[in-house]
């Protein structure tokens, strides 16, 4: 647990505030009742930060606690706290700096006479609640999976937090208002209720922790009723309770159940939250976790660092790679451990972490440099993890839950376009399980060795060469049939290769694809980039778009370079339904309004088009600059579904470029595009 303590005497202070600070502060919420000006102001005395597990936790300790709000600001992510009747301390604003999973920083400070503020700022997107008790506010910073949903691990069990939903009879809070199915040989946990009790976006969510594989959230409008499904990788104890105006579901392993152990880790392992575990028990031995208490210990040597944990028992221990950041995690079952951190800063460790998983497993953490390479020696009563110096280089594996991909630094492994020239051979093996890729060393000096990995996609990765030491055989050991698409991508100087899991023929799933990123800024006037402009609309499309259930694939999520072929290349290979790519537009400062781009050749690409550019202009009322047909774009001509471009308006024209920083402007657009994407989807 990282503990930051800031106790304060209080005092009155002056918060100054620009213009457009105060404007955003009226717009997100403060609501001042007129009586606090008689009511007897109360105290902010401390505020505490920690976190257990993958949750952040801010105390904020008021003496004379009445009322709050709370809100969530955008750009940057901040969660704000005003407190009413209360006076906060110091002359000026205070910032804490704090290193938890979701929060860099806390800020407090006078906002007005009657008002204390606290500011949460933000590290990236986060959930959160707030629970009131008699002289203290308790917020909690954790992963967010609806916009009212969080999930987090606290170190003893793993929490679905419904966030102010309450299932639970308003007058008898021991009459729950749902109901509850475990199946699938407990690994399917499933509760239902009546849709008018929550408001429930229709969403599947990867969670990737080791307990879960994923969450469905279901509303069916026929019926009125909600689903909230849970599907495990194992037996697991569910319970769901009311804490304060939100329900939580908490879930752990049972004290026996099956799995595997040895350096190669647990079948069908999730990487997506940092927090991530590994699952599965045998029968064991050891009936008290207590007494199989495990003890840590680090040594390093030149070409090795050596992780010994000392215990009576490692029976089903399992061990597994997380990416970005890269970490080696291992997990064993029935066990306890205390918590502490070792620093390393070795060239292969940083640090060795370690601490109560759940009530019955200990994990041990090793936050590593480059992708070591490692490997597991069983010893009598003890568990010793060797990291050695990778043999491979220039190459990093990604996984960030949705998308999957291989990155050789400094190769090319394809050139051209549209008749794309293929610098290797790909194969697969009779289980489609197995992927090999070969081509001359000369391109890509990778080195070779085993990259193990463990993950929801990848066993490992093996590099190898031939007999002629010519060539280089990149072998992707996979836990399912998945297709790999190969691009070179030169503006980077980089070949990715993507792992992809085409759509079935029943879904319908939209490819959304932000335009330019990385080095690519697209358009640009007066400081404002395109390229930001784009993902902005792209990411609000994104979560309209899943709000209504419609599956989608965002091609890029942050501000990263994709290249144009593989954009196309993605989406042919996931099997898209339709493929939408949202730009904005520039030329000579006056021309201005909105068109949308079509390939000649597709019929059902015009009618995308349309579609699209009717919701636009009668949402946006900008000038209509009609469709236009683009023979030449590679996003309209190399996708094989219906693909329409959207210019939105022009960057370089003042009035469009006001539009466009317009945070409701941007809003509009994404619900227009939603709109018209809907209406296609119910043609094709």
């Amino acid at each position: 647990m990282k503990k930051f303590v800031v106790s304060f005497l209080v005092t009155v202070i002056l918060f100054s505030l620009t213009a457009n600070s105060i404007a955003e502060a009226k717009k997100y919420a403060v609501v001042r009742p007129s009586f606090l000006s008689v009511a007897k102001i109360g105290e902010l005395k401390d505020i505490e930060f920690s976190t257990v597990g993958s949750r952040d936790a801010i105390q904020i300790k008021v003496s004379g606690l009445k009322d709050y709000k709370d809100a969530y600001l955008e750009n940057p992510d901040r969660i704000v706290i005003d407190i009413s009747n209360t006076k906060a301390s110091t002359d000026t604003q205070k910032k804490i700096d704090v290193d938890g999973n979701f929060v860099k920083s806390v800020r407090y400070s006078q906002f007005d006479e009657n008002t204390a503020r606290v500011v949460i700022d933000l590290k990236e997107k986060a959930g959160y609640y707030v629970k009131k008790y008699s002289d203290k506010l308790v917020l909690y910073v954790a992963r967010p999976i609806l916009d009212n949903a969080v999930y987090y691990t606290d170190g003893e069990k793993v929490n679905l937090v419904l966030v102010g939903i309450d299932l639970y009879d308003k007058d008898d809070k021991s009459q729950k208002l749902f109901t509850e199915k475990l199946e699938s040989n407990d690994k399917k946990y499933t509760i239902t209720f009546p849709s008018s009790l929550a408001r429930i976006d229709n969403k599947i969510i990867r969670i990737g922790d080791g307990f879960v594989n994923l969450i469905r959230f279901y509303s069916n409008k026929e019926t009125g009723l909600t689903t909230i499904s849970l599907y495990a990788k194992d037996q697991y104890v569910f319970e769901t309770v009311l804490d304060g105006n939100n329900t939580v579901i908490s879930f752990g392993r049972k004290t026996s159940g099956t799995g595997s152990s040895g350096d190669s880790g647990t079948k069908n392992q999730d990487t997506e939250s940092p927090g991530t575990d590994n699952t599965g028990t045998e029968n064991q031995d050891i009936k008290n976790p207590v007494e199989n208490e495990i003890s840590v210990a680090h040594s390093s040597a030149e070409n090795c660092d050596r992780i010994t944990l000392k215990a009576g028992s490692y029976k089903g221990y399992n061990i597994f790679r997380l990416t970005d950041s890269d970490r080696i995690v291992i997990d064993i079952p029935n066990a306890s451990i205390g918590q502490n951190t070792i620093n390393v800063n070795s060239s292969r460790v940083k640090a060795v972490r370690y601490a109560q998983f759940d009530k019955n497993t200990a994990r041990v953490v090793l936050d590593t440099k480059g992708m070591p390479q490692y490997e597991v020696v069983e010893k009598e009563g003890e568990l010793v993890i060797n990291v050695s110096n990778p043999t491979y280089k220039n190459i990093q594996y990604h996984n960030s839950g949705d998308r999957v991909y291989l990155t050789l630094s400094g190769a090319e492994l394809t050139k051209g376009g549209s008749d794309l020239q293929k610098l290797y051979t790909g194969k697969y093996d009779s289980t489609g399980r197995k992927y090999t890729i070969t081509f001359k060393s000369s391109l890509a000096n990778i080195g070779k060795g085993v990259i193990k990995i463990n993950d929801s996609y990848l066993e490992s990765i093996e590099i190898t060469g031939d007999d002629t030491g010519k060539n280089t055989n990149v072998t992707f050991n996979a836990k399912d049939k998945f297709v790999y698409e190969v691009m070179a991508r030169t503006a980077v100087n980089d070949t990715a290769i993507t792992i992809l899991k085409p759509a079935s023929k029943e879904d319908k799933l939209v490819v959304i694809d932000a335009g330019h990123g990385g080095v690519e800024p697209g358009a640009s006037s007066e400081g404002v980039s395109e390229k930001n402009l784009n993902l902005d609309i792209a990411l609000r499309l994104n979560s309209l778009l899943k709000s209504k259930g419609v599956k989608t694939y965002m091609l890029r999520e942050d501000d990263s370079y994709v290249g144009l072929y593989e954009r196309a290349y993605i989406a042919n290979s996931l099997n898209a339904t339709l493929f939408l790519s949202i730009h904005n537009n520039a030329f000579n400062k006056t021309e201005h309004g909105t068109e949308t781009l079509y390939h000649p050749d597709s019929k059902k690409g015009k009618r995308f088009a349309q579609l699209i550019q009717n919701e636009l202009i009668s949402t946006l009322g900008t000038k209509d600059r009609k469709l236009k047909e683009r023979p030449g774009l590679v996003v309209l001509k190399a996708t094989k579904m219906p693909a329409a471009l959207a210019e939105i308006a022009f960057v370089d024209n003042a009035e469009d470029r006001k539009n466009l920083l317009d945070e409701n402007f941007r809003q509009k657009a994404a619900e227009a595009l939603c709109k018209a994407v809907i209406k296609m989807l119910d043609e094709v």
